[in-house]
């Protein structure tokens, strides 16, 4: 429920303009499929997602290009040895990701966060053992 106690609109499944080109239109489509199963994905996560599906096709450009040239590039004048570029475009990528995956609820822990949220600090907690024991030492 949103603030003024309305139901958020359920996410369109149209897929939107998106700068990483096919690779970015497939995973959002995958995506979508499968987050609708969930039935928590509203248009209030349409950011989100469109931030994984970016993120994961330049990290997917990026890992391609390593491929192609190696994890290390040697400087061709000095033979000096260094770490391929496209690896940090990589990391940052994958950090996005990993991000947005918390947020859309697709990690085991985040799902289960989402499904059931943290109770209040004010909520009252059931006794257990501990007050149990208490209670029948209080007794004696």
């Amino acid at each position: 429920m949103t603030l003024t106690g309305e139901t958020p609109s359920p996410l369109s499944l149209e897929v939107p303009d998106l700068e990483g080109g096919v690779d970015a239109e497939l995973e959002y489509q995958r995506l979508v499929a499968e987050l609708v199963k969930i039935g928590h994905l509203t248009e209030l996560s349409r950011q989100n997602l469109i931030n994984y599906c970016e993120a994961y096709a330049i990290a997917k450009d990026a890992l391609h290009q390593m491929k192609l040239d190696g994890p290390v590039i040697e400087n061709d004048e000095k033979g000096t040895k260094y770490m391929h570029p496209a690896f940090g475009v990589w990391s940052a990528s994958t950090k996005v990701m990993d991000l947005e995956s918390r947020n859309l609820g697709m990690t085991p822990k985040s799902l289960e966060e989402i499904k059931n949220p943290p109770k209040s600090p004010n909520a009252k907690k059931k006794p257990g053992p501990s007050a149990f024991l208490s209670r029948g030492q209080a007794n004696d």
